[in-house]
């Protein structure tokens, strides 16, 4: 018997009738997933993220590994807008070891996490009732 989500992964739709060249971006990983969006006056790299839940050390090195190839992406696209969303599977309430990894790798790149907007008052995203 299965229990839990033993299969995560992640996808991103997109509307067909979007005006918009689209190009899927290999990741090679089922955690992140990313499709470039191009027009002549924008391009915008969207990926979507699922990252593994801070379980034990294992877990902190996948998260590290599959930042690292976020990173990668922003490298290779540095020419584009950035749209960088999921389930990072982080509570930045707590100085957990992936939520540090997570806020050092925002300053770094200067990504500023919606949460942390004036207008944004859910700090969650699901709520489980039993």
């Amino acid at each position: 018997m299965l229990r839990g989500k033993p299969y995560g992964g992640c996808a991103i739709f997109l509307r067909s009738s979007l005006s918009f060249k689209i190009s899927t971006v290999v990741t090679n990983s089922r955690r992140v997933c990313a499709v470039l969006l191009e027009s002549e006056c924008v391009k915008l790299l969207c990926i979507c993220v699922y990252m593994p839940y801070e379980a034990d050390m294992s877990s902190v090195s996948e998260f590290q590994f599959q930042l690292s190839l976020i990173d990668s992406l922003l490298d290779k696209h540095s020419d584009c807008h950035i749209l960088l969303g999921g389930d990072f599977n982080v509570d930045f309430q707590r100085n957990s070891s992936n939520t540090v990894l997570l806020n050092d790798y925002c300053t770094e790149n200067s990504l500023f996490p919606v949460i942390r907007h004036n207008c944004s008052y859910v700090d969650y995203t699901h709520i489980s009732i039993v």
